[in-house]
């Protein structure tokens, strides 16, 4: 593949295996130290291990980003592309994302076309190319909502029989268990917090995952206090695999973009709770109109 086959603000590349992703990342990488641009790499552990051997001699030009280490969320993630790119604001940027995989939560991956969705929005103004990376042997419905929220697809040759045509992930969240514990709230930020923390340990959450869920609820909590003269609700329950809690309220959350950019704490009406919540949640699921919001939170079991 040429380095001029990248081109364009908004790209996806649909790879067979990591062999394939690496590739593309060297053609990226070696064609934004040419023209002295700054490249991101964001990627799953394995296909870094495979990439790291073939960046020899880039030094600083590019950055990666081991998603192991800064964590799968992918509110979180689209942040990083977003600070990556304001960060070296007034250069022309290449950021590569690795965005799906065999094994990554179906939940994750519809929220990570989302976010996909919301790129050249989110990098209008700035020289920032992106270009999103999905293994063929991901499930196909995720392909074809792929192909629909990138302007153009490389290596489009992904065997889709079968597919829904023309569709984006679900947007209504699934209903909460029967099981489900609520607690309703219009004040006292450390009563939210330690009943979401107490719910949490008793189900198992390892003491550090309290600890960020705590956390979490209380933000999310202050932003039920700051912005509603309603009552907040909380919802938690478990299942095998994690621990979930959600918040809900009347509140509308009017900016798609919200807690995906670090925002100065000066700032008035600043999103930086929100952002919090995306630093220390395995997802965060954000659905929101003029009848309220609801913010899902997950916390996965080691």
């Amino acid at each position: 593949m040429a380095a001029e086959e990248t081109g364009g603000c908004h790209t996806a590349i649909f790879y067979r295996d990591v062999h394939e992703f690496t590739d593309v990342a060297l053609v990226l990488a070696e064609a934004g130290a040419r023209a002295r641009e700054a490249v991101l790499v964001v990627a799953t552990s394995s296909s870094l291990q495979s990439l790291r051997p073939g960046l020899a001699g880039y030094g600083r030009a590019v950055t990666l980003a081991e998603l192991t280490s800064v964590g799968t969320d992918p509110g979180r993630v689209f942040g990083i592309i977003r600070m990556f790119a304001s960060d070296h604001r007034g250069r022309p940027v290449r950021c590569l994302q690795e965005v799906g995989w065999p094994g990554r939560h179906g939940e994750e991956l519809a929220e990570a076309i989302r976010y996909d969705a919301l790129v050249s929005r989110a990098l209008a103004g700035s020289a920032a190319r992106v270009l999103c990376g999905y293994q063929t042997q991901i499930d196909a419905e995720y392909l074809v909502s792929a192909r629909l929220v990138h302007p153009a697809v490389l290596h489009d040759s992904a065997p889709l029989a079968g597919a829904p045509v023309g569709q984006l992930p679900a947007e209504a969240l699934s209903r909460p268990p029967s099981s489900a514990l609520n607690f309703n709230f219009r004040d006292d930020q450390a009563k939210v917090r330690r009943f979401a923390a107490e719910e949490a340990r008793r189900a198992g959450l390892p003491t550090d995952r309290v600890m960020d869920l705590q956390i979490a609820a209380g933000e999310l909590a202050a932003n039920t206090f700051s912005h509603t003269s309603g009552l907040g609700t909380l919802t938690l329950w478990a299942d095998q695999d994690e621990v979930v809690c959600q918040v809900s309220d009347s509140g509308h959350i009017t900016d798609p973009l919200a807690g995906t950019f670090c925002p100065d704490p000066a700032t008035l009406g600043s999103s930086r709770g929100l952002w919090l919540v995306h630093q220390v949640s395995d997802l965060v699921q954000v659905r929101t109109g003029p009848s309220g919001t609801t913010v899902r939170l997950h916390f996965r079991f080691p």
